[in-house]
């Protein structure tokens, strides 16, 4: 939870109305806080305060957080220096004192809540090389922190304890009314952090502490503290997963959306809930929700060339490594095969996934697998065939085993937005952001397209209706065409320029028949030899569906 929202929370407790307060320059995340018992809100604020480095004042009737560590916000000329009451003796410009070395701690041990043991009080150490004595002091802080950020909150206070061993005090007039604690400014040439202000006569008077914004900064890692202890929170119970736009996989889901498979090592994998935000992460609701099977999952170590639909096709291969899931892969028969076992998606958020099935699963090592023997381009992906980069990811699709679809209105298709895995102990993934997806709601490209000319010279062009629910149907209905899963039946055929591929003419067809006629082909100057055409049919929805190019 942010420490903004617990200050918030813990004023509010208190009768401050949250216009009375200002967090805002205040980011962090806490990992885990508690009140364990009644006490002031000053109190409960007080293991915040040391944790996070904070100064806290009133300006312009808000009670403002601030952070420690920030820029000089003013430079203070001498000649300010001296106010003083009319008839008051001048004061000197400033006043200067400093803690002795022997009264500051050598060694400070910071005690708190360790998140990787399970919320056991852990501590950690910071020290101040002095041979000639030792010095020790102690805090405890009723928060839980990770081990290094505990160490790093130990070398910080004991920083600021040394550096705040000079003191200072001055004089100004109203024009510093500006100047609040925790305000950095510059005063002689140095900087100081104003802890207190009081106003008397018509004077306001400051103390400050010096202030080094070096005192604000630790990179110190903490020793292991887990000696084999599992960790309830922690990442490690969080699924990884991947958004995928495709083609529906199911009859249910016909919205736009996305897929999203969640996988992880198998011992730890407990699913999740896939969680969308639509208002940049101020909000975020339910949408999915994956069991405790993982998806299979894995890393292309070989790129996946171009082949050919519409064959079982052993020129190309693939090898993926499902290390990241701890997955296995088989082979399948053609029976297997034919009823849609190992089914896969090869692609990349950014380049688009193609639908495959593999037949041969050979084990190279470990969880690494040479697939071959592919029908490629399946359910009208046969677009991203040619397109495929080194370092994709696959994903096997049977079953939806790890996957969930989380769908969509239509106006949000390219429409980004944040997700997030919530595990069952309400641990959150970080966010990532995709665009809403609208492949599932795209017409099939056109098949069996034939074509010839008539003794006019004009070239007839017809096809097969293919449909986003096909894959459904084992065979063919009896006696006519596989049901559409469109309002009504349209096409559009663009005649495209050999060489320049610049369309030259789109025909437009209620029917899986179109003329291009001869005295279109001599209005466009059509070259000789065969004519292109990408072919599309339309949705009332989403408009044109996947092309079939074609020459004939």
């Amino acid at each position: 939870m942010l420490l903004s929202t617990i200050i918030t929370a813990i004023c509010e407790q208190a009768g401050l109305d949250v216009a009375e307060i200002d967090v805002s320059a205040l980011s962090d995340d806490v990992v885990g806080y508690q009140v364990p018992r009644q006490m002031p809100a000053r109190s409960a604020l007080e293991t915040l305060i040391a944790a996070y480095a904070l100064d806290v004042s009133e300006v312009d009737w808000k009670v403002v957080f601030k952070k420690r560590g920030g820029a000089s916000v003013a430079t203070v000329a001498a000649a300010d220096l001296r106010a003083h009451a009319a008839g008051s003796e001048t004061p000197d410009r400033a006043v200067e004192t400093r803690t002795q070395d022997l009264d500051l701690p050598t060694h400070l041990t910071i005690s708190y809540e360790s998140k990787v043991r399970d919320y056991e009080i852990a501590s950690q150490h910071a020290m101040r090389i002095d041979k000639s004595r030792f010095l020790r002091r102690t805090a405890a802080l009723g928060i839980v922190l990770e081990d290094s950020v505990g160490k790093q909150v130990a070398e910080v206070t004991l920083k600021q304890i040394w550096t705040a061993r000079h003191r200072y005090g001055f004089s100004l007039g109203h024009k510093w009314l500006k100047l609040a604690p925790g305000d950095v400014a510059t005063v002689s040439g140095k900087d100081m952090r104003v802890i207190e202000t009081a106003y008397r006569f018509g004077v306001l008077d400051f103390a400050a502490e010096a202030e080094a914004s070096g005192a604000y900064a630790s990179a110190a890692v903490a020793d292991d503290l887990t000696r084999n202890a599992e960790d309830l929170t922690v990442a490690g119970t969080l699924p990884s997963f991947i958004a995928m736009d495709l083609p529906p996989l199911s009859e249910d889901h016909g919205s736009a959306g996305l897929y999203f498979a969640l996988y992880g090592p198998a011992a730890g994998f407990a699913g999740g809930t896939i969680q969308r935000s639509t208002d940049g992460g101020a909000n975020y609701l339910d949408v999915g929700f994956v069991g405790a099977t993982g998806a299979k999952y894995g890393a292309c170590t070989t790129t996946l060339g171009a082949g050919v639909d519409g064959v079982l096709d052993y020129t190309v291969g693939v090898t993926v490594d499902l290390a990241a899931s701890e997955g296995t892969l088989a082979s399948a028969t053609d029976a297997q095969l034919a009823a849609g076992s190992n089914l896969a998606a090869v692609g990349s958020v950014a380049g688009g996934w193609e639908i495959i099935q593999f037949k041969t699963a050979t084990l190279v090592t470990g969880n690494t697998y040479a697939l071959t023997g592919l029908l490629r381009g399946l359910r009208g992906t046969a677009r991203f065939m040619a397109t495929h980069a080194a370092g994709e990811k696959f994903v096997l699709l049977d079953a939806l085993a790890g996957i969930d679809f989380c769908g969509a209105l239509t106006e949000a298709i390219g429409v980004s937005y944040l997700y997030r895995v919530a595990n069952s102990a309400g641990n959150y993934t970080a966010a990532v952001a995709y665009a809403t997806g609208g492949l599932t709601l795209e017409p099939f490209p056109a098949a069996a397209v034939q074509g010839g000319r008539n003794s006019s010279g004009d070239l007839v062009l017809s096809w097969a209706r293919s449909d986003r629910y096909e894959f459904l149907d084992a065979d063919m209905p009896d006696g006519g065409d596989i049901d559409m899963n469109e309002v009504s039946e349209s096409y559009s055929v663009d005649v495209i320029h050999p060489s320049t591929y610049a369309v030259l003419r789109t025909i437009t067809a209620s029917t899986t028949t179109v003329t291009y006629t001869a005295a279109q082909q001599s209005t466009d100057s059509y070259p000789a030899g065969p004519i292109t055409f990408d072919i599309y049919q339309l949705s009332t929805v989403v408009g044109r569906g996947t092309a079939k190019r074609v020459s004939v």
